[in-house]
């Protein structure tokens, strides 16, 4: 019972990760044309006590300003979970970006990020990246795709090798969205991250996002993530992934 209580607790603080804090952007957007905030809120608590106390929590939030040409974007991420004197996760993630257009077709990125995550071994990693974002498709609001050859700079403080690595990667993105008429969307972001002096060290990720509306401002989702790492810290598997479903809140200024 106790091994199984453990394993629980574990499951329950997956219920909606980021793999590895690759950042969905695509997903986090919120398709808007008024001028002003816009913003989701996410969470899940859990609390357990049998042969054993565990609690797990997960926090999200993202606001997002508008005006004109220009959009920013803030998202945050805090995971934690712990049981039995054990702690399962302990991650966190902040990521400000900013967005202008410059055609229907062209539009310039700039990005920060701060994270640390103890599964992964990252003690702590900032990014810095910026290039183009090509939309690919045409004026629908049904069918959108996006491509997007970016520059990021990482610098990252490996826990289990106690090294620092700082590195310059591309960090290429293939999004498309589907947004129908009635409660369903999907969302798709494949992310391709080579190191610049050596290809052979590379990321390869995922990130599918399914909603389906239950009332106006409340939304289900059901996630995917997936991280292939050609060269990942020595005690990290190669290949992660997560299966994940939660409720979205929304809210509007």
């Amino acid at each position: 019972m106790k091994k199984f209580l453990l394993l629980l607790a574990f499951l329950v603080a997956l219920v909606q990760p980021d793999v590895a804090q690759i950042v969905n952007i695509e997903g986090k957007r919120i398709n808007s044309d008024t001028t002003g905030f816009d913003g989701q809120l996410e969470g899940n608590f859990s609390m357990n006590q049998n042969n054993t106390f565990l609690v797990s929590l997960n926090t999200k939030a993202q606001v997002q300003y508008k005006w004109e040409n220009d959009l920013v974007l803030l998202v945050g991420d805090w995971r934690f979970a712990v049981g039995d004197q054990q702690r399962f996760l302990n991650d966190g993630m902040l990521h400000l970006r900013y967005n202008r257009k410059i055609n229907n077709w062209l539009r310039l990125e700039v990005f920060n990020q701060i994270q640390y995550n103890e599964l992964l071994s990252v003690r702590f990693r900032y990014l810095l990246g910026f290039g183009p974002r090509f939309k690919l498709t045409g004026n629908s609001e049904i069918f959108k795709m996006y491509l997007g050859p970016m520059y990021m700079l990482e610098y990252e403080d490996v826990k289990s090798d106690d090294t620092i690595h700082v590195d310059s990667r591309m960090s290429t993105y293939l999004s498309w969205t589907l947004d129908p008429p009635g409660p369903f969307s999907f969302t798709a972001t494949t992310y391709y991250q080579p190191l610049l002096k050596d290809w052979e060290d590379f990321r390869l990720s995922g990130v599918y996002n399914v909603k389906f509306r239950l009332i106006k401002r409340l939304d289900f989702k059901v996630d995917f993530n997936f991280m292939y790492d050609s060269r990942p810290p020595s005690t990290i598997r190669k290949f992660i992934f997560a299966l994940t479903t939660g409720v979205i809140f929304k809210f509007r200024s």
